[in-house]
Parts: C-alpha cells; structure tokens; sequence
C-alpha cells in the first residue's frame, strides 16, 4: 500500500447514481457497510475528469487512469475503515458514552457543517447540468427524487468529511514522535540532490485546438502576431477558441514548465521559440497546441541550506504515510472485511 491516505483515498464519494435498469454488484463488505463495482468504477471516471484532455491523451496519463482503477476497490475499503473507527470514538468513548458520560464524538462533524457542505455539493452537481430542465431530465431518467438525491449526497458528504477529520487528527497524535533532525534532513539532500535540481523551464500558455483545425490554428496565430498586445490577443482567443476546459478560462495559463514535462512535439516547439514570442501549432495526441511564451529559466542546482526545510518536510511526510499505512492494517485486523469475487 504506497501513497494511499494522504492522496485519493479522500477523494469525494460519487456523486451521481446508476441508471436504474443497471445490475449494481456487492464487491466488498466492511463491517455492515458495503461497497459497489458502480463505486470503483466512478472512482475512475471522477479522475478522469479532473484530467486535461492533453493528459488524458498522454501515456503518463492513462498509466495514472490505469493505476488508479486497479487500486480503486483498495482505497475505498480504507476510507469505509476509517470511517468505521471514527464512529466508535476516542478510546473510552464508547463506554463513557454507555454511561452517560461522553460528550460529541470528536472525530465527526457536526451535521450543520455537513449540511453546508452538501448543499454546496448539490449547486455543484446541478449547475454541471447547465439548467433546471437538463437537471431535472436526468433525475427523472435515474427515477431518483430531490429528497433520494440530497440524503444520498448528504451520507457521502458525511463520510468524506469524516475520513478527513480522522486522518487529521491521527496525524497530530502521531507528529510529536515523528519529528525530523538536521541530520536527517541532510542526509536526504545528499541522497536526492536530483530532486532539488530543475531543468530549463518556460513560463507558457497554450490554445488546444482539434487536429482537423490547422486553418482555424494560422488565423489565430495571424491574428496574435498582428496585435498591438500579443498577450491580450492570445489570451482573448483562447477564451474564445480552446478546447482544453481546465485552462480556457484562465488564458490557457499553464504555469512554469520544465523541459521533459510535456509532449516531445509541444516542447521541441516551446523550447527553440524565444521569451515573449509564439510557437506552433504543435501536434499532439490531444490536438493542436498554439504556444505563448511568457519567460525563462535556466536549469538550476539548489543547495541544501535552501531546501533544508522541504527536506525535513519530505521526511516527516514519509514518516507520517508510514504510520498511518501501519494504523490502516490495524484497522483491517479490528473490522471485518470480506472481498466478493466475480
């Protein structure tokens, strides 16, 4: 188990519901409660819609899909455990509880919290719909109700905020014994001195246009090269023009990229262009990407006075996952769990 509690074992439950006609199968249980292959499977799907379609497209990117899927079933019987152990409460809650002497059970939320935060789950998922008739159409095709669809969303909030709440509070019970030297941390930088290395980057954005488009792709470029403010123009007809989602609405920003992130093709074009000049089209498995170049950095080795911070931060997450990987298989040996084949 690598990476798991602190990465997409939190991710929020889905939130849409199978159609009604689809066979939904039983493929865990833990404790009383139960998980579903329509829960692995959305799983899959949420992350591949947090994904760029340039992403999506790349082999890094359907490797992490891949990954993801295959360890799906693995991450939602952790999150069921933990959510399992933050019920029962604080060692002595139960019995103080039997007793009369408990007070809330801190590791849950308080249901006006959860509240807030599935009402603005809900607006989420209804404005994906783009108006109240597609909205209700699609409840009305998973013969689902308002109210079936908000305790749905309600219970998955719940258990989201849940698991969050207990991951925190067992990382602070376990920090004071997992604290970092100076010596470790410098150890680390000499063992990793690559990791605080970086190549030679270029501040981009990009226009992601289809493959089909190459006319559509000159008159942009013409366009930008014409303009008075080249920035301004590139950054209007992304908005108008790009098909990569995640970025459109914020010019095509893609940040500081560093040589080897990206597609061969794009970076052979990002890279032989000058600072403030435009590259492309460049052709990739995604499409056509129109490049602005915004700055550059040479490559860079830092030393360790530097980084001595993001060492010892490094080492405490490693120590950190560590223990709460080691508090998970305690949790499989307290709560039954049972895999269901086929």
């Amino acid at each position: 188990m690598k990476k798991i509690i602190l990465g997409l074992l939190l991710l929020p439950a889905p939130l849409a519901l199978p159609a009604a006609e689809t066979l939904i199968k039983v493929a865990a249980k833990v404790g009383s409660e139960i998980i579903t292959d329509y829960e692995i499977a959305q799983m899959g799907r949420m992350v591949e819609a947090s994904m760029s379609p340039a992403e999506r497209a790349s082999d890094e990117g359907k490797k992490k899909l891949a990954e993801v899927k295959k360890r799906a079933l693995d991450r939602l019987i952790e999150q069921k455990l933990i959510v399992l152990a933050a019920k029962d409460g604080p060692p002595g809650f139960k019995e103080a509880q039997t007793q009369g002497k408990a007070s809330n059970n801190p590791y849950l939320p308080g249901s006006v919290e959860v509240e807030e935060e599935m009402e603005k789950a809900f607006d989420e998922v209804r404005k994906r719909f783009g108006g109240d008739d597609a909205f209700e159409a699609a409840m009305a095709k998973e013969r689902l109700t308002l109210p079936e669809l908000r305790n749905k969303m309600r219970e998955q909030k719940r258990d989201e905020m849940t698991a969050g709440r207990m991951v925190k509070m067992k990382e602070r019970e376990f920090q004071p014994s997992l604290r970092v030297t100076d010596e470790e941390a410098k150890a680390f930088y000499d063992e990793n001195k690559s990791r605080f290395a970086t190549g030679e980057q270029l501040d981009l954005r990009h226009i992601l246009l289809k493959s089909a488009d190459e006319a559509l792709a000159r008159q942009i470029m013409a366009k930008v090269r014409a303009a008075r403010d080249m920035k301004a123009e590139f950054i209007s007809q992304c908005k108008r023009h790009s098909i990569d989602d995640l970025t459109r609405e914020q010019g095509g920003r893609l940040g500081w990229v560093e040589r080897g992130q990206s597609e061969p093709e794009v970076e052979k074009a990002a890279f032989e262009a000058k600072a403030g000049g435009l590259a492309g089209p460049a052709e990739s498995a995604a499409g056509l990407h129109l490049l602005l170049i915004e700055g550059h950095k040479d490559a860079e080795q830092k030393g360790f006075d530097a980084v001595k911070e993001n060492c010892r931060n490094l080492i405490y997450q490693q120590k950190i996952q560590k223990r709460l990987e080691e508090w998970v298989e305690e949790l499989k040996r307290s709560y039954y769990v049972e895999r269901i084949e086929g």
